[in-house]
């Protein structure tokens, strides 16, 4: 079965690369000539790559023992990306099923956890979590590109600089800050599907503080019926330097959005033609949130180290109306408010030790209201999820080419719950349980010469269980009491990873991880049973390579691969494949520089088999595996740029996110969006 599943990966790769050679024949032909007059040389790659998410604190990628990159705003500005979610899917190791097509419903994971996959990858903006206590998955949208100053992704195991979440990685999204003279953008895009996109912004600044203003909407009609989407987005970024020792920062951001549910088709239906890729059953159904934030942070530098402090806050309102299912249609009204304060401290002797001590407390109140489809209220659920959590990590370096790090975190968590039957039919419920939990990690980085490395790290994670994992609401229609998952505990994890990150070339850059883990009482959801559960123990091991190749000054190319085996250890499903895990997944990307303002760029991306979610027992055939390809085109004069882009270009038919149903005989299709377009245009000044 093994050697079946890699001979169909092989004849996927080969058909991948035929279509990568042949478009970059086409596309380096008319640039060749160029080349030859200009006899420019490459420049060095990742010369002082700096990240702050591994270490929460500034440190070169190539020192800190785990698989790091780094989207910087110049790769985003050379991709095709519309949004955040479309920079992440060429990343090695980065599951991305988008339900819809739209990133307000998408799941992204790391490190083979499929369906739970968003509970194990912390995503944070400017280092504030966004990910919700409850199951619903980060809005992607809520930070739109245009904010986004660059991106840094963590893979493996980071409970001890984080906590709740960070089991599989970290993704920290920065956003821009205002820079030198007053600037102003203003950019516009149409695409298929009658999309239209947005904004504009204003920046600035000196040397005592920076200043940033942006402003957008966008709006589509969508791939499928009832898949429309807009939404309306403002975001600011004010910076103070008072003095050389004190640094202030504060920013906030609102987001509002409303969409289309269609929901998923049948898949007998699709394969006999009865149903189209575009159709929707569920044409009643829509959603609305509204998000804002807002954080003031505070940093005290001195000689040897600094102190930081950031408070923020959070409303988040979510509508959802479930109206396309006749009788027991039903609307659900979520409201939640959290409150965060970070506070750290760091010293540092000379550049040969380096200690962070710090704690992180969320305080969040989750209000849930359930109604009939006429508004009749039903059911009101009032939870609270309190945490505190303290931590250390020591790095110092033994020798000249050594550096060890060690770090510990400790986290309470305490959850009340508070349940209300509106109609009378069931009994109130009030629960209030509490969880401590640990982490730890270990690692060592041998600087083998500059900019080549190899570490090892061992550690210890854990993640809590959602809220509505924990709790389950009453039903009145159904006669269903609200009840505490009792027999539900934490999930615990023991990671090992190793790795290689190379520069042997100042053109071309490398690295290579491999991942072992195995998960303690991993939580998923049993379909047969209706319940979340704990699995005894999983193993989740993989191998990650990355590389960027640059042979002249304008032709980069990007690509990686993935191997990720994740099962079933002992039990009910001992040895079968933990479900929408593909083994293989490989990106390619082809960047040229034409020269006079015209760039070309490349993207291609391969999802391999996977089982279809909830396919516990590995029953059914896996969901078909897909190769999709990007392309945009740009041009830029002085402070005016055009562009123009396709995506999924061979009109490749697919599905990024498909399920079953508890008996695993149907399989129930998301669609994906087929060939589509996008020109645009932006002005500053």
């Amino acid at each position: 079965m093994r050697r079946i599943k890699l001979t169909a990966f092989i004849m996927r790769a080969q058909k991948m690369f035929k279509k990568i050679l042949l478009m970059a024949i086409v596309l380096y032909f008319p640039y060749g000539a160029y080349a030859q007059e200009q006899k420019e040389e490459p420049e060095a790659l990742y010369l002082e790559e700096i990240v702050v998410t591994a270490t929460r604190g500034e440190r070169e990628v190539w020192k800190i023992p785990l698989n790091v990159t780094i989207i910087t705003k110049e790769d985003i500005a050379n991709s095709n990306a519309r949004t955040v979610l479309d920079l992440l899917y060429s990343q090695e190791g980065l599951k991305v099923s988008d339900w819809f097509g739209k990133g307000t419903k998408a799941e992204v994971g790391l490190r083979g956890f499929g369906e739970a996959g968003a509970s194990n990858c912390l995503v944070m903006i400017d280092g504030r979590r966004i990910n919700e206590i409850d199951m619903s998955n980060v809005d992607w949208n809520q930070i739109p590109l245009d904010q986004v100053e660059r991106i840094e992704i963590v893979r493996g195991a980071s409970g001890v600089l984080y906590g709740d979440n960070a089991t599989g990685g970290v993704i920290n999204i920065i956003t821009k800050s205002g820079v030198g003279k007053p600037r102003f953008e203003a950019y516009s895009s149409y695409s298929s599907y009658f999309g239209k996109e947005g904004g504009i912004a204003i920046s600035g600044g000196k040397e005592q503080y920076t200043y940033s203003l942006r402003a957008s909407h966008s709006s589509t009609d969508g791939y499928r019926k009832n898949s429309e989407y807009s939404a309306r987005d403002f975001g600011t970024k004010f910076e103070f330097n008072p003095k050389e020792v004190v640094k202030l920062s504060l920013s906030g951001s609102y987001h509002g959005d409303r969409f289309g549910l269609p929901g998923w088709l049948d898949g007998a239906e699709l394969e006999s033609g009865v149903k189209k890729p575009t159709d929707s059953d569920y044409l009643d159904d829509d959603a609305e949130n509204e998000d804002w934030f807002t954080q003031l942070s505070m940093s005290l530098l001195g000689k040897s180290g600094y102190l930081e402090t950031g408070l923020s806050f959070r409303n988040r309102e979510s509508d959802s109306y479930w109206l396309s299912y006749g009788v027991n249609s039903s609307i659900d009204k979520r409201e939640s408010q959290t409150w965060g304060l970070r506070e750290k401290g760091v010293w540092d002797w000379k550049g040969k030790n380096r200690l962070t001590i710090g704690m992180d407390l969320y305080f969040t109140e989750f209000l849930v209201k359930t109604f009939k489809a006429d508004m009749t209220p039903q059911t009101k659920t009032t939870i609270n999820r309190n945490t505190w959590e303290a931590y250390l990590v020591d790095e110092f370096s033994p020798f000249k080419s050594i550096i060890l790090n060690l770090g510990g975190r400790w986290t309470r968590a305490k959850y009340r719950f508070d349940f209300k039957d509106l109609t009378g039919t069931l009994e109130s419920k009030r629960e209030e349980p509490k969880k401590d939990l640990e982490a730890y990690h270990a690692g060592i980085s041998w600087l083998l010469r500059e900019r080549n490395s190899f570490f090892v790290k061992v550690a210890r994670s854990f993640r809590l269980p959602k809220t509505d994992e924990y709790f389950q609401s009453g039903y009145p229609a159904y006669a269903i009491p609200a009840k505490l998952n009792e027999d539900l505990q934490p999930q615990k994890a023991n990671h090992i990873e190793t790795g290689v990150k190379s520069n042997l070339w100042s053109n071309l850059s490398t690295r290579l991880s491999y991942f072992w883990m195995d998960v303690k009482d991993e939580i998923y959801y049993d379909k047969p049973t209706w319940t979340n559960k704990n699995y005894p123990k999983t193993r989740h091991q993989g191998i990650e390579l990355g590389m960027r190749f640059q042979p002249v000054i304008r032709l980069t190319f990007e690509g990686n691969y993935t191997f990720t085996e994740a099962l079933f250890k002992g039990g009910d499903y001992n040895g079968k494949e933990i479900p929408a895990v593909p083994m293989h997944q490989a990106s390619i990307s082809y960047n040229l520089n034409l020269g006079r303002g015209l760039r070309l760029n490349l993207n291609g991306n391969y999802v391999g088999e996977r089982r279809f979610v909830s396919d516990l027992n590995n029953k059914l055939d896996r969901m078909k595996d897909y190769i999709l390809w990007r392309a945009k085109i740009s041009y830029q004069w002085k402070e005016m740029k055009i562009f123009g882009g396709v995506d999924n270009i061979f009109n490749e038919k697919y599905s990024e996110y498909g399920v079953t149903d508890s008996t695993a005989t149907t399989k129930a299709y998301y669609p994906s969006p087929e060939r589509n377009f996008t020109v645009g245009a932006s002005l500053s000044f």
